[in-house]
């Protein structure tokens, strides 16, 4: 029997094309169906992972393993084709139809119609100009019927062609020499498991299998056999391949899975570190467990082995048993099913001290936005406007200025509480301290030298939406700093890495992340940021740039449990954008009396300060309450004294207009649990 590798035809597509013909002439009142768009089939199905051009960089690339598929470069692995040449439509189809085993290409076939299959395929083929070629199709095949006889030569072929340097020498890894692989796009690769046949992308029948052997599989170490063996070997060698197939454990008997497990249990006990090795790459464990670089490719030689690193890492971690993590927050998921980042929370109830982990720093964007992946090599800083020489700088031109570290806190516009607020993360964990590292903006303006015009600037970031401020002059000059370092590292790419604008005391949207240009003006300019920021009532305005002074309690707050009567420490955070905490008080009985409280360590200027006091619980129902005061004398008031200086009632309704720096209060009840004041 001949088996022919069947592609569409020119024949039957003509033949189609004049039947479909026909019968719009015959009847001319018929409504044609609209043909599938292939276009913005890939743009909602395709592009999150693949990316807008189809080179495997969309925004959830980074996050998978394998990485998808780069389409613009015309390589596929699982083809019907020579070597070289790229596969048919057929071979494209089925991979959507049915997705690849082990990845996260799922099969569509539930999803898309055939014709909406066939014009997503159109569409990617487009992507790369190698489909300019047409594939050549392998020819007739004439198979090898599986016999002990055919298995047998196959064994051979399979140590004659060394297929056990990388698969073993029983198919499942067992003495291979050859471990660590990566394919054209420096991607880490493994051995598949030829034991495993349900784990065969290409399929796992014999013809699949021969057709790997044949037509290699391009862009991985995977050669073409077809040069080196006759196709009546390569046959028999997928014939010995398939009689390698194990049953899978979901169709075994309960006693074939109880002696399968004692085989695996054998064989960890012989060799603990590859039975680790082979479980952590089975479950994928290292895409989240194995350090890896900036491409989250693993790096070599640092896999996990039977739950146990087995070589330092080069980049430290936390303890297993500190679990502070950071949360979305306003109510909107971030990333989102885009990818978009928005609001991301800092975990305040677990901080010690004033500074916080990069790692744990408040995220915020506005209205969301992806991340810019910046080549610091590339990236430039343009200054111009209203200046005697516009300059751009490069990241080591920058460096070369003198540089500042300071102190500073960032906060959000939307860091209020609610009554809805279960936590003080929730309340106000859009507020973070980090140290941070540059050059002093004013240093740069000098260097291009302000025109006597020059009154405003406005700052702009590189991410696609490019967000921009306008910010005055007066406070450029007094304290502004372009800041490429954070906690004694580069500013992370959340953070606006390479770069981005400090404005110490200023509301967080001034901070300009991913800072790429600033322009000197004469006058404040409307920008992106601007919407949705602006306020009509002047007085309103006012307090909707530099931030009022603020605290509150970190421990204990909403949502954590005293567990009995006795001495504690009350701790939490205060900062004004005002300048340096002066005093902070604390309140034990709702604000009847206040306690001062000690400032730990000195307090910075636009900088979160940690207070505490002793506290000795009586094991009653209460309210404890912080407030505090800046160097300038600015007092932090309650929402009844907000509400009165603005004629409003005070009531569950009441909004705080501006910038929200109002006193938290937090309840405790004879139990020792904490909850919100406001609730």
């Amino acid at each position: 029997m001949t088996i022919h590798i069947r592609h569409r035809s020119v024949f039957a597509i003509a033949a189609a094309a004049a039947i479909v013909a026909g019968a719009i002439a015959i009847g001319r009142t018929r409504v044609q169906a609209q043909e599938p768009d292939g276009r913005a089939l890939y743009d909602k199905h395709c592009a999150e992972c693949h990316g807008a051009e189809g080179k495997g960089d969309g925004p959830g690339a980074a996050y998978l393993a394998p990485r998808p598929r780069d389409f613009a470069s015309g390589k596929y692995k699982i083809r019907s084709t020579e070597t070289g040449s790229v596969p048919t439509d057929d071979d494209l189809i089925r991979t959507v139809r049915l997705g690849l085993y082990g990845t996260a290409m799922p099969g569509w076939d539930r999803i898309l119609s055939d014709a909406d299959i066939r014009a997503v395929v159109g569409y990617i083929k487009g992507l790369s100009p190698a489909f300019a070629t047409p594939p050549q199709a392998v020819g007739a095949v004439v198979p090898v019927s599986s016999s002990p006889d055919s298995i047998g030569r196959g064994q051979k072929a399979y140590d004659k062609l060394q297929c056990g340097k990388c698969h073993g020498t029983d198919g499942r890894g067992t003495g291979a020499v050859a471990t660590d692989f990566q394919d054209d796009w420096n991607q880490p690769l493994q051995a598949t498991d030829l034991t495993e046949p349900w784990s065969f992308r290409g399929g796992a029948t014999p013809l699949d299998i021969y057709l790997r052997f044949r037509t290699g599989m391009t862009g991985t170490p995977m050669p073409s056999f077809a040069g080196a063996v006759g196709d009546r070997e390569m046959w028999n060698l997928a014939n010995y391949i398939a009689s390698l197939g194990r049953k899978p454990v979901w169709s075994m008997t309960a006693p074939e899975v109880a002696e399968f497990y004692a085989r695996q249990d054998a064989h960890a006990k012989a060799d603990p570190v590859k039975r680790g090795q082979h479980l952590v790459d089975a479950l994928a464990c290292s895409l989240c467990h194995s350090p890896v670089d900036a491409n989250r490719r693993m790096l070599p030689g640092m896999r996990l082995a039977g739950g146990v690193r087995f070589l330092v890492e080069p980049y430290g971690d936390r303890s297993k048993h500190v679990t502070s993590v950071r949360i979305a927050h306003g109510g909107r998921p971030s990333p989102d099913n885009w990818g978009l980042t928005f609001h991301i929370a800092a975990p305040l109830q677990d901080s010690v001290g004033v500074i916080t982990p990069s790692s744990l720093h408040y995220i915020g964007t506005t209205r969301g936005s992806f991340l810019p992946d910046i080549d610091p090599k590339e990236h430039r800083l343009m200054i111009h406007g209203l200046v005697d020489r516009p300059l751009t700088f490069t990241m080591d031109d920058l460096k070369r200025f003198p540089s500042v570290t300071r102190l500073h806190f960032i906060e959000c516009a939307g860091n209020r509480s609610s009554r809805r607020a279960k936590n003080v993360q929730e309340t106000h964990g859009m507020t973070s301290c980090a140290e941070w590292t540059g050059v002093l903006l004013s240093t740069l303006l000098k260097e291009c030298g302000l025109k006597g015009s020059a009154t405003w600037f406005v700052a702009e970031g590189s991410e696609e939406v490019k967000g921009a401020s306008s910010m005055p002059m007066a406070k450029a000059m007094e304290d502004c700093l372009i800041a490429y370092g954070m906690n004694g590292e580069a500013v992370r790419p959340q953070q606006g890495f390479p770069l981005r604008l400090m404005v110490p005391g200023f509301e967080g949207i001034f901070h300009t992340k991913w800072l790429r240009r600033i322009k000197v003006v004469d006058r404040y300019y409307i920008n992106y940021n601007d919407f949705g920021h602006l306020d009509q009532e002047a007085k309103v305005a006012a307090l909707d740039y530099q931030i009022g002074p603020k605290s509150v309690i970190t421990f204990p707050s909403a949502g954590q449990q005293l567990p009995g009567k006795g001495f504690y420490e009350i701790s939490g955070l205060a900062w004004s954008g005002g300048g340096a905490i002066k005093l902070v008080e604390i309140s034990t009985d709702g604000g009847k009396r206040w306690n001062k409280a000690e400032i730990k360590g000195t307090a910075q200027r636009m900088a979160h300060a940690r207070f505490g006091l002793m506290w000795n619980w009586d094991g009653k129902e209460t309210e404890i309450l912080s407030r505090c005061t800046d160097e300038i004398g600015q007092i932090q008031p309650s929402r009844e004294q907000i509400a009165k200086y603005w004629n409003k009632p005070y009531d569950q309704t009441f909004s705080v207009p501006g910038l929200d720096n109002s006193i938290q209060p937090w309840k405790i009840a004879g139990d020792g649990s904490v909850t919100n004041g406001f609730a």
